[in-house]
């Protein structure tokens, strides 16, 4: 229950969640990384049942991500697994490296800050409508997005990808993505698009909260297995 690292918000480095969690409720609880949850729901009851390996990832203020291998979740050394926005994708280009992650240039918050506009929505919108400075930003985060599903494809190899957040409502988003992937696709590889599902997270935005359900489903004292269901 210790959150140990990686956080944003004040004063939750060192804290034992788990604890506090109970003190204040007094109910039995089961807790998970939000991208996990995200990636346990997608393969209990979404768009990734059926997935021997599945891979999942979110865009939103980061860039997060999960995944769930042969029907349990992944975690890894110090539950560092699936965490893609951590990854370097354009290289490195100044003496501040946490700037230049996958969170930094995939993310619906990334995105945002670059056009200066309230929510992806809006983005998705303009570049339609012919704003060429919005479909440059664009271009930047849907180029940035498919590499890290090519990276992920031949580190991970999952048979389904799927991309989660409010951003991935979007229609153009999946096609977009696609025709990138298979664009990076070596002459003399298979085209990872006819190998590999890649679509969009069947619960969008609420697959964190959807997860938090199929986590404490897989957790509670009367749950027989650790491995996940799809008929959750």
């Amino acid at each position: 229950g210790i959150i140990h690292s990686g956080n944003v918000i004040e004063g939750f480095n060192g804290l034992n969640l788990r604890s506090w969690a109970r003190e204040e409720c007094n109910l039995p609880l089961a807790l998970e990384n939000d991208a996990n949850c995200a990636a346990l729901a997608e393969y209990a009851m979404g768009a990734g049942q059926g997935s021997k390996a599945l891979a999942v990832i979110t865009l939103g203020t980061g860039v997060g991500g999960g995944l769930v291998l042969d029907g349990k979740l992944w975690a890894g050394n110090h539950r560092m697994a699936g965490e893609f926005g951590f990854l370097f994708i354009h290289g490195i280009h100044t003496d501040r490296p946490e700037d230049e992650i996958l969170s930094g240039h995939a993310s619906t918050r990334a995105l945002c800050e670059v056009c200066q506009e309230p929510d992806g929505k809006i983005i998705f919108e303009k570049a339609a409508a012919g704003d060429a400075r919005m479909q440059q930003a664009l271009d930047h985060l849907l180029d940035s997005l498919a590499m890290a599903v090519y990276n992920i494809a031949y580190t991970v190899a999952p048979d389904t990808v799927l991309i989660g957040g409010a951003v991935s409502a979007q229609e153009s988003l999946i096609p977009e993505v696609k025709k990138r992937v298979s664009a990076l696709t070596p002459s003399f590889s298979v085209d990872l698009t006819d190998i590999m599902t890649i679509d969009s997270c069947r619960f969008g935005n609420e697959a964190g909260l959807y997860g938090a359900l199929a986590n404490w489903m897989l957790h509670r004292p009367e749950s027989p297995s650790t491995r996940l269901s799809p008929e959750i």
